[in-house]
């Protein structure tokens, strides 16, 4: 998500950009049904949400006054708002992925941007291209999850160990990398040298890539865990009816037991008094 701190024509000034903005609604839609898809292994419920999300949002524009970063961020309110609704799981735990999704989308459409900022075009209109060059981020950003989501899906078979050790060093180093983002940015801010601004520029780029990997293993470990604990839920469920279904069985071969020891007490008696 990006809300990038340009002036920009204050409202929807042309058709162009109002239609640019839908668009990039309905591209954002679709990147996180498929995000939750790749990192979650699961799928959106309640798609409809989206459409009802598309009306709310083309009416707030027409109506309402918004300047580029008022409307982006109107924008991704709807689409974070259709996503916690529409998500399967329920309670706390749903609001974790909801979280994590976001931090993880937020990283690479960040890492995609600035990359593309070293090869925007000029151009007259400031806020045009702004607009213009969020649509471009977007699909850039929805083409490299299809292709993340078709790999997944030719090694959908691979297993992979998960080791807690490693856990808490991805962790160590997703904070650690926050920070460095945190400092670059901060020290850009008072250093006019254009050179220098252009190699921070690429650390940051190379930070974001960094940090949306850290939060795709922290996802990626976190849905491991999840699936693990509901795996050993079920076998331990299983193991409680087996124990059961033999306990049943002794019980009946017992009952066989005491019958064929009657019965055979009842042919003795029969077979005496004949």
């Amino acid at each position: 998500m990006r809300t990038d701190k340009r002036e920009g024509m204050k409202g929807m000034t042309n058709w162009a950009q109002f239609g640019i903005l839908l668009a990039i609604y309905l591209i954002e839609s679709v990147k996180y049904c498929l995000g939750t898809e790749i990192f979650f292994r699961r799928t959106i419920r309640r798609k409809w949400i989206f459409a009802v999300g598309f009306a709310v949002l083309t009416v707030g524009l027409l109506t309402v006054d918004f300047g580029y970063e008022e409307a982006m961020l109107f924008m991704y309110g709807v689409v974070f708002a259709g996503l916690a609704i529409g998500m399967r799981q329920g309670g706390k735990g749903k609001g974790a992925d909801v979280f994590l999704l976001i931090l993880l989308m937020t990283s690479l459409d960040e890492s995609i941007s600035a990359v593309t900022k070293f090869v925007e075009m000029e151009s007259e209109g400031i806020s045009r291209v702004t607009y213009l060059k969020t649509l471009i981020d977007t699909t850039i950003v929805l083409i490299l999850l299809c292709f993340i989501w078709i790999f997944k899906k030719s090694t959908s078979k691979k297993k992979f160990a998960l080791k807690f050790r490693l856990n808490i060093l991805v962790e160590f180093c997703w904070v650690l990398t926050l920070i460095i983002i945190g400092m670059l940015n901060y020290t850009k801010l008072y250093i006019d040298n254009k050179n220098f601004q252009l190699v921070v520029g690429i650390l940051v780029a190379i930070a974001y890539i960094s940090f949306f990997i850290l939060t795709w293993l922290l996802v990626f470990y976190y849905s491991e865990s999840e699936k693990t604990k509901r795996e050993l839920q079920m076998e331990r469920h299983m193991k409680k009816q087996q124990v059961d279904y033999f306990h049943k069985l002794l019980e009946k071969e017992e009952e066989t037991r005491k019958f064929r020891h009657d019965i055979g007490n009842h042919l003795i008696v029969l077979s005496e008094l004949t």
